[in-house]
């Protein structure tokens, strides 16, 4: 149809997707105004080439902080990456390449749905504090979303051929039981094990697959197929995310206590790029697991990756505090808030310096936006994707106007108060 008929295809299908390795299928007659390519870090310009050509006009979106190309092969070869491998390639992604020859635009809003003190972690550890989230509910609930496990006794001997320390019994229990508690408790949300060490996740397969065979009633769990339960190394989560994710290091301490200066991929070039990822797959609750405590890690005598890798597990045992917010607010809010404090519910203003109002009540969460606060913002922006977002993160999004808090402000009161189940006798 497209080579009889181009002009009626283009009008029925203006808008065409496909993968980097299905567009040769395309008649050569085919082109677009402009071609999009998304994650254009995780490919690189040779896999993206049949695409480029077909139109005059390109558009690369991608995060260099965690995108890079993958190699695949059909051959046979060792599992052992060489530098180039590990590093060189993030610089000829589709990414890096046009970075160089066209103009950029850093996008600084993050939409991903993910807890407060975890979206500090990785806006403090990896993005040089440039981003801005939508607080999650969750947080403003007092639910956490990082947690760290040091596993005490995650001593091991040292491989005879590569000298790690690697799948540490201890380790790999912790894990295990951290998995089964999910299964048992939270199997309506997804759960995924990372780790940079192969042997340490094969490790946790075979521990998980015989403590689940023990507890029949963690089946079902297990054979969801929708974001279905996995255990992947950090080279072949390839973008996956999940609910929730356990990493675990998967490197321990000899029997004397000390710590093997190599950590494997996460101490190579591009090591910082992994570690991202992982902590990026979290949507809502990132699990940390160690045997290597963070003060291990920052000894000057490490490489700077390893001595990174210390700083990220120091953040994540001591998330940093918001900072208080005592800047003056708008005197119509301060006036809605106390109202709302008055039937009960909790409030706080310009909560994470994005939400006017956040107030809560049991286990309702409230983000108040106002005409005033959404002036600066475009119309598709206010109406359809802050709201969508709030919902997304858990909130209740009510929108309201200044005349409104001016002339009548206890039926905003009131119409918040019959949104979280407080009747107006209360």
């Amino acid at each position: 149809l497209s080579e009889q008929a181009p002009h009626l295809v283009k009008a029925l299908s203006p808008v065409w997707i496909a993968t980097p390795y299905n567009v040769h299928h395309l008649p050569e007659t085919v082109r677009f105004d402009a071609v999009f390519v998304l994650d254009a870090g995780s490919v690189s310009v040779a896999e993206t080439v049949g695409a480029l050509r077909r139109a005059p006009q390109l558009v690369v979106v991608g995060d260099p902080v965690t995108h890079t190309p993958q190699p695949f092969t059909l051959a046979l070869r060792s599992p052992e990456r060489t530098t180039r491998e590990s590093d060189e390639w993030h610089h000829e992604s589709l990414l890096s390449r046009t970075r160089e020859v066209m103009p950029t635009f850093r996008l600084t809003n993050s939409h991903r749905s993910s807890g407060d003190d975890l979206a500090a972690i990785i806006n403090d550890a990896f993005y040089g504090d440039t981003l801005s989230f939508i607080p999650w509910a969750g947080s403003f609930l007092g639910h956490p979303s990082v947690a760290t496990h040091w596993v005490e006794d995650g001593h091991g001997m040292p491989d005879s051929r590569t000298g790690l320390v690697e799948a540490v019994a201890a380790e790999v229990q912790t894990v295990v039981q951290h998995v089964m508690d999910h299964a048992m408790a939270r199997g309506n949300e997804s759960l995924m094990v990372l780790t940079p060490s192969a042997l340490h996740a094969q490790a946790v397969r075979d521990a998980v697959a015989v403590a689940g065979a023990q507890k029949p009633e963690s089946h079902t769990f297990f054979q969801k197929t929708r974001e279905a339960f996995v255990v992947s190394t950090l080279e072949d989560a390839g973008g996956l995310t999940r609910d929730r994710v356990i990493f675990s290091l998967g490197y321990g301490r000899t029997p004397h206590g000390r710590v093997i200066s190599d950590l494997g991929p996460l101490s190579e070039q591009g090591g910082d790029r992994l570690l991202a990822a992982a902590f990026t797959s979290a949507r809502r609750h990132l699990r940390v697991v160690t045997s290597v405590h963070p003060d291990d890690l920052r000894d000057a005598r490490l490489s700077a990756n390893t001595r990174a890798l210390g700083e990220v597990l120091a953040l994540v045992s001591a998330p940093r505090l918001p900072e208080r917010d005592d800047d003056d607010h708008d005197p119509l809010l301060v006036d809605l808030g106390k109202r709302l404090e008055v039937l009960g519910m909790t409030v706080e203003l310009n909560y994470r310096g994005e939400i006017p109002l956040a107030a809560r009540y049991g286990g309702y969460c409230i983000a108040v936006d106002t005409d005033v606060s959404l002036m600066n913002t475009s119309v598709r922006e206010a109406l359809r994707m802050r709201p969508a977002a709030l919902a997304a993160s858990g909130w209740h999004h009510v929108k309201t106007h200044a005349l409104e808090l001016f002339s009548a402000p206890d039926e905003v009161a009131a119409r918040i108060a019959t949104l979280v189940g407080i009747a107006a006798d209360d």
